[in-house]
């Protein structure tokens, strides 16, 4: 397969790497304006995916770019939540039988998160979850056909353990909230199997908490080095929904979704893709693009972008998208309302990322609130 290959569009880059993280914006303005192109590293190799037009259309075609990886030896890094399958891992009829299942996921689940889970979750529960947030990073960083460390396994069981036990604890005493709405789906309907049941409530309990942290970082990072902007929102707090939009084109969740392998030969942008390969498409990058978003790299609170792809796009549109604007929207007002003298502590701070592979995982953002 190697030989099949451009050399000229083959990229040494460790896309997870400390020094990558740190640069990543500066890539992704570069992605944003070159066709796709190889990385031949750890496992099999890989297609990076950047302008706009290139990412939408892995997104939305569904039948060339599956999201149902391989499973496996050498698959490992590519299995983000382990043995768990998350809908958004799904293709075809189980991912329309899943999402029909989940239709309600945004709007009834912001409910659950802000006025129910987060009061009427114990800490006990609250820390295995946590536990596992934190670990779940390290599932992309395992060498093809290593086993994920032993911490990261006991992590993983003891979540798994919680979800049995929440799955359990609605079926004797059902709520008026989307898990009950899932268990019921199950054991009324049969719309979804047991193992579907438990993949999606493990994914919203566990891997799904990373995602809204991660943008929030990157939303107060962004403001908060543009103390002009930041100023006008402070003023009028009415501007906030359209700086969070901003705020996620420019530093959203990650440079990196599911990934999604190609089910035939094909061609992306002039790049020739081809069966089996591993492909990586990045809504960050898109995000980027010049020919979508005029200067892109400038950060405006009144830009109002279109399109962001962000949450994704296509069947795969990620379903907690109303969830995260509406959490971090919440977040930054209060804040800005309660701390309104608030800043950096070094006005020249250097952030520092962690997370997963595809993950801009802020480490800290250290501030006075006066």
């Amino acid at each position: 397969m190697l030989s099949l290959f451009d050399p000229s569009n083959v990229v040494d880059v460790d896309l997870g790497s400390a020094e990558f993280k740190t640069n990543a914006h500066r890539h992704m303005a570069e992605w944003a304006r070159r066709r796709p192109f190889y990385v031949l590293g750890k496992g099999p190799p890989q297609v990076v995916v950047g302008r706009y037009a290139d990412v939408h259309r892995v997104f939305s075609d569904t039948e060339t770019f599956k999201s149902e990886m391989p499973r496996g030896p050498g698959w490992e890094q590519f299995n983000k939540i382990m043995d768990a399958q998350f809908v958004t891992q799904m293709d075809g009829e189980q991912h329309a039988r899943v999402f029909d299942g989940m239709e309600d996921y945004g709007a009834h689940l912001v409910v659950d998160a802000l006025l129910e889970a987060m009061v009427n979750m114990d800490q006990r529960r609250k820390a295995i979850f946590v536990a596992f947030h934190e670990l779940i990073p390290g599932t992309t960083y395992v060498k093809p056909g290593e086993p994920w460390p032993p911490e990261l396994r006991r992590a993983f069981d003891l979540a798994m353990e919680e979800v049995r036990a929440i799955i359990e604890e609605r079926r004797v005493s059902p709520r008026s909230d989307f898990i009950s709405d899932l268990v019921n789906a199950r054991d009324q309907g049969d719309k979804l199997s047991d193992r579907e049941l438990f993949d999606q409530i493990f994914g919203m309990c566990g891997a799904s908490l990373s995602a809204t942290s991660r943008a929030a970082g990157g939303a107060l990072y962004l403001l908060y080095t543009h103390p002009d902007q930041l100023e006008q929102l402070i003023r009028d707090p009415a501007l906030i929904p359209d700086a969070l939009e901003e705020c996620l084109r420019l530093a959203g969740n990650g440079y990196f979704t599911f990934p999604r392998i190609a089910m035939c030969n094909t061609d992306v942008g002039g790049t020739r893709i081809l069966k089996g390969m591993v492909v990586r498409p990045s809504p960050l990058a898109a995000n980027y693009d010049p020919d979508v978003f005029p200067d892109p790299t400038r950060f405006d609170i009144h830009r109002k972008p279109k399109r962001i792809l962000s949450f994704g796009a296509g069947p795969h549109h990620c379903i907690g998208n109303i969830l995260g604007r509406t959490t971090i929207t919440i977040a930054i007002r209060r804040l800005l309302a309660r701390f309104p003298k608030a800043h950096l502590i070094d006005p020249g701070f250097m952030p520092v990322y962690g997370g997963a592979v595809g993950e801009l995982r802020l480490q800290s953002l250290p501030m006075k609130t006066r």
